[in-house]
This record gives C-alpha cells, structure tokens and sequence, in this order.
C-alpha cells in the first residue's frame, strides 16, 4: 500500500518529500496513508531541486522505512548501516 501511494503521488508530478515514520499512518480498517503529503511541494515551491531528485530521495525513505519495520525500531531511519547489520543478525543467512 505504501508503494502505490508513493507512485500515485509520482504520477502527479509531485514528490512526498520527508517521508519519515511518523508520517505514515494505518487507519483502523488496516489501511496505509501519508500525511502531509505534497504540502511542502505547496508551501516551499523548491524548484531548485529537480522533481527527479525529490522523487528518488522518496524512494530511499521508502528503503529506510522498510529498515524501521525489520528492525522494529526508529533509529534504524537515522543509521542505515547499522539497521543493515541488525538485520543480517537476526535473519537468516539465505537473505544474502
């Protein structure tokens, strides 16, 4: 659900810009959301930084997001290499 968010707001022409965990939000019927999305795309107009790049830094929170649920902990968004090796520690070796 995450993702086709992700790509429905790509597909406006907009990126999410700052896609952090307390961003993303599951309603009660199991449904994801993202709040505030677009606003600083609104509010900031940054057109110094191209929609391309805004949009791959999406995706690489995307990745950081997936390493706070694997981990089961916030500070996996701050310190990517060591999510990754809590990761490896805890799963198994046929992830590799």
């Amino acid at each position: 659900q995450l993702l086709t968010a992700i790509r429905a707001i790509h597909s406006q022409g907009i990126a999410c810009r700052g896609l952090t965990p307390s961003r993303v939000i599951i309603t009660g019927r199991q449904r994801v959301r993202i709040a505030g999305c677009g606003l600083s795309h609104i509010l900031e107009n940054d057109s110094s930084i191209p929609i391309a790049a805004q949009m791959h830094e999406d995706l690489t929170n995307v990745g950081r997001l997936v390493l706070v649920l694997a981990t089961m902990s916030v500070h996996g968004y701050q310190s990517i290499q060591n999510s990754v090796d809590v990761v490896r520690n805890r799963f198994s070796q046929e992830l590799e």
